[in-house]
């Protein structure tokens, strides 16, 4: 039973939990870091023969948004009596990109392409980074953590894969628009989360283990949501400004930007 407790269960053994920036989980990140480098890589060296195509690859990957999402909410509200349909709703920010980021693809819209750089380009490697009290009750070898970490490598590659196609690149006129739509994400998560007691965007309450515990010893509860507003807002406007320096650094050689702005998304 052991191995099917470590995959499924809560009752995983004691050296195989899930521990935040334990050795495995600084194994898992720099895997993941080596992946999504080697994938932006192979799309650029498609681009160079065929941009089409390699926005195609992209596509790919924004369709799978929708599957990084729904599977493994399923699977958890399915197999784990301790896991609830309410708090799985696509109203995190990366799980809203189950919705999003389909779309994003499917029709190439800018607003939302700069949103997936902006927002949900640095919101999945900082979920990576900081899983949070929920993975604490499983193995770091969980079906469940797995599922995860790739839904979560699967919304860094949409952006990035945009950007290595070479058929878009970020604009920092787009800033405005990243910002309101974050906005209204959570205007429209604020209510429901007081409907059900539930923490989607970590605007009911600082989620254990993450940054926010530190915001809210810093402003207390609930300012330490303007914190976290404040925080994205300079965090989205450096990512902009970042790629828009790396890229007048180097006119003649745009992939250099892009390489660049990759080894720095997780």
């Amino acid at each position: 039973m052991e191995w099917f407790d470590i995959l499924f269960t809560r009752s995983a053994p004691q050296w195989s939990l899930f521990t935040t920036f334990g050795t495995a989980h600084l194994i898992w990140i720099a895997g993941s870091v080596a992946v999504v480098m080697w994938i932006f890589q192979w799309i650029k060296r498609v681009a160079h023969q065929n941009p089409e195509r390699a926005w195609n690859i992209t596509k790919w990957f924004g369709l799978l948004c929708f599957i990084g999402w729904v599977v493994p909410a399923f699977l958890l509200v399915a197999v784990d009596a301790e896991t609830y349909a309410k708090n799985n709703l696509p109203l995190h920010l990366c799980s809203s990109g189950g919705i999003v980021l389909p779309i994003t693809v499917l029709t190439r819209n800018k607003v939302l392409l700069n949103f997936a750089y902006g927002l949900y380009l640095p919101g999945a490697a900082f979920a990576i980074l900081t899983p949070g009290v929920p993975y604490a009750h499983y193995s770091y070898l969980s079906l469940y953590f797995i599922l995860f970490v790739l839904s979560h490598l699967i919304i860094i590659c949409v952006p990035l894969g945009a950007i290595a196609s070479g058929v878009w690149q970020p604009s920092i006129k787009y800033y405005p628009a990243v910002m309101g739509i974050g906005i209204a994400f959570a205007a429209i998560a604020y209510p429901i989360n007081k409907l059900l007691d539930s923490n989607y965007l970590f605007i009911n309450w600082p989620e254990p283990n993450t940054p926010l515990e530190l915001f809210a010893d810093w402003a207390g509860v609930p300012g330490y949501v303007l914190v976290l507003a404040a925080f994205a807002g300079v965090l989205v406007l450096g990512l902009f400004g970042l790629y828009h320096l790396i890229a007048k650094m180097h006119p003649t050689e745009p992939m250099q930007a892009e390489t660049t702005v990759a080894q720095l998304a997780i």
